[in-house]
C-alpha cells in the first residue's frame, strides 16, 4: 500500500447495545452488551464533503427485536460505559499527535439516560474533512425495500455456493467492487487487495477438510443503513453470515451489499 492518511474509529463499551454510523452507514454494532475495545479504519466509509458521526445506545435487555441483539442479563449501571474517538494518523507518523485526536465522546448517563426500549441517539457530530476518496458506487444505489429480501439472500447464497465449491475466480468476481473501492480508500490498488484475498482463499481451499457452514437464509438478518442504499447481512447471533473452516484456516465473512446497475453487489 502507498502512503495515506488513516482515519481510525475507536470504540470502548460495556453493558450496552451500541450502533455507530458515519454518513448514515452503519460502521460498528455491538448487540449483546459485551465489553469491547475496537479500532476500525473509517477510510472506506468516508464521504467527500459532509460526514456526520452518530451513535445510538440502549440496554441489551430492551433489544429483543434488534438483529443479533437478543435481550441479555441486566448490567449494573456502574458496568455500563461508552466512549468513542476519531484519530488521524498521517503518512509517516508512527503515533498520532495531540492535534490528530479529531473528536472524543464519553457517554454521561445523567445527561443522556437510556431509553426504556430501543436505542437512543447520544451523539451527532459533523466532521469537516473535505475531499477524501471520491464517490462510492453505493451512493448511487437504489434503496432497499422489503421486496428485495429474496434477491439479496440469493446473492449471498451464490457467494456461499462459490466458496463451498472452492471456486476461487468466482468468489473474487463477487468482491471486485469492494476491492476496487477499499483499495482506493487505503491508498493501494485493486490488484493488491484481490491478491491478498486470492492468497488466503487458495490456502483454505487447499485443505482437504474445507467446509462451509450450511447456508440457512431464514436465519439471516438484513440491516439497511444510509437510507437503504447499504444492506448489511448478519448471522443469527449478530456475527458473520458466511462461515467456513479448513485445516488451520477459518473464514468469517461479513457482507454489505448495494443495489447497483448490475444487481445486488458486495460493496463492503
Amino acid at each position: 500500500m502507498s502512503e495515506y492518511t488513516v482515519y481510525n474509529l475507536e470504540v470502548q463499551a460495556s453493558g450496552l447495545v451500541v450502533e455507530v454510523s458515519l454518513g448514515g452507514a452503519r460502521v460498528y454494532f455491538e448487540g449483546r452488551g459485551g465489553q469491547r475495545f475496537t479500532q476500525k479504519k473509517l477510510n472506506p466509509w468516508l464521504l467527500d464533503g459532509k460526514n456526520v458521526l452518530a451513535a445510538r445506545i440502549g440496554a441489551p435487555e430492551a433489544q429483543a427485536s434488534q438483529p443479533g441483539g437478543a435481550g441479555g442479563k441486566r448490567a449494573a449501571a456502574a458496568e455500563r460505559y461508552f466512549r468513542t474517538r476519531l484519530i488521524r494518523l498521517r503518512a509517516g507518523q508512527d503515533w498520532p499527535e495531540p492535534e490528530d485526536e479529531l473528536f472524543t465522546y464519553e457517554w454521561n448517563p445523567a445527561k443522556a439516560p437510556l431509553p426504556d426500549e430501543g436505542l437512543a441517539t447520544v451523539l451527532e457530530h459533523e466532521l469537516a474533512l473535505g475531499p477524501v476518496h471520491g464517490r462510492w458506487a453505493w451512493q448511487d444505489a437504489r434503496p432497499y425495500t422489503d421486496a428485495d429480501r429474496a434477491d439479496v439472500l440469493a446473492r449471498v447464497g451464490a457467494v456461499h455456493q462459490a466458496l463451498a465449491a472452492r471456486d476461487l475466480e468466482g468468489v473474487l468476481a463477487y468482491f471486485a467492487v469492494q476491492n476496487d473501492e477499499v483499495a482506493r480508500a487505503l491508498g493501494g490498488t485493486k490488484a493488491e487487495l484481490a491478491g491478498d484475498l486470492r492468497e488466503f482463499l487458495a490456502s483454505v481451499f487447499a485443505s482437504e477438510d474445507w467446509r462451509m457452514a450450511p447456508f440457512a437464509p431464514e436465519t439471516l438478518g438484513l440491516v439497511p443503513s444510509a437510507g437503504g442504499k447499504l444492506v448489511e447481512v448478519v448471522g443469527p447471533d449478530g456475527g458473520a453470515p458466511l462461515v467456513g473452516r479448513g485445516g488451520e484456516g477459518e473464514l468469517e465473512l461479513g457482507l454489505t451489499l448495494s443495489r447497483l446497475a448490475a444487481g445486488w453487489t458486495i460493496v463492503r
